[in-house]
């Protein structure tokens, strides 16, 4: 994480606890998952 961005692989996605797909720049205060093939982390964005 950098700032309100996540650095994260290319081809990684970022969902939300709304099951809503994000990217991974300007992103709000919360939880995440970042997936990634077959691997997934959950990670706490604060501000």
């Amino acid at each position: 994480m950098e700032g309100r961005n996540i650095i994260a692989p290319e081809g990684a996605e970022v969902y939300g606890m709304d099951g809503m797909r994000y990217g991974t720049e300007n992103l709000s205060a919360g939880v995440y998952v970042v997936r990634c093939g077959d691997k997934a982390v959950k990670v706490l964005l604060k501000h």
